[in-house]
């Protein structure tokens, strides 16, 4: 009776274990989920920062070239050269700390991963066993082999050429990063729009007959002023330099795995 007790006891005790084990997959389970869809919406986020930071530059392109009153050059410098790239760097910043938000919570899943394969492993498999369940991220940051994925079949050859096929290298494909693609379009758009407010002095200088209406300035006020505009379009060209610099560090230490 007593060994019959005492093994009723012993499986009582492993039946807890299994339990314990179970609520805690639960409980990784449930954090996992909600860090995927805070990573999930950091990406639309930076969707939608590129898509109306767009829109919100092109509206202001348009606004000193509709006034009816003509076009005015300080109102032109003002526009081009500090209120559209303050807008260019203000978006690639949001879009830089969304890019941040992103890649700490992918960090985060990782070692979820980790965790949850390791508790899964202890409850259906063995502790020596090393199966990975759960594998996204361990596989995007090359930690994780084909042949450590759970179910394993017979055909694992195969499922490695489908597996190589579906996830082609990057530089075979010459596909650029979406920073490389998008934000740094902020910049040139920034660099353009200050070399345009650069070009109105010009443009002034030889349109004597004011065929684009624009709002002149005295003939004694001109030359100071448009100097003046000149050399703070220059001065934020510089500025807009040493950003982008910045931004490319910024950029390089968030996506250092």
């Amino acid at each position: 009776m007593a060994n019959t007790y005492d093994q009723d006891e012993v499986d009582n005790q492993g039946n807890n274990s299994s339990n314990s084990i179970i609520e805690v997959i639960k409980i990784l389970l449930e954090e996992y989920k909600t860090l995927r869809q805070e990573s999930l919406g950091s990406i639309r986020l930076r969707v939608q920062i590129i898509s109306f930071g767009l829109a919100a530059i092109i509206l202001l392109f348009g606004v000193p070239l509709s006034l009816k009153s003509g076009i005015n050059i300080i109102l032109i410098n003002i526009i081009y050269t500090f209120i559209i790239p303050l807008l260019c760097t203000i978006i690639v910043d949001i879009w830089l700390g969304e890019l941040y938000r992103m890649e700490r919570a992918g960090n985060f899943l990782y070692l979820q991963e980790i965790r949850i394969n390791k508790a899964i492993n202890r409850l259906i498999l063995s502790n020596d066993s090393n199966i990975s369940i759960l594998s996204w991220e361990g596989w995007l940051r090359k930690k994780v082999d084909i042949k450590e994925m759970w179910p394993i079949n017979a055909d694992l050859d195969n499922e490695i050429a489908i597996m190589e096929t579906v996830f082609i290298k990057r530089k075979e494909l010459k596909i650029t990063t979406a920073y490389e693609k998008s934000v740094k379009l902020f910049y040139l758009i920034s660099y353009g729009s200050c070399i345009i407010s650069l070009l109105f002095p010009i443009i002034i200088y030889f349109d004597k007959n004011n065929n684009y209406n624009y709002n002149y300035l005295s003939d004694k006020d001109a030359p100071a002023i448009y100097t003046i505009l000149i050399v703070i379009t220059i001065f934020v060209l510089i500025l807009l330099r040493n950003s982008q610099i910045e931004a490319d560090n910024q950029y390089k230490i968030i996506r250092k795995k």
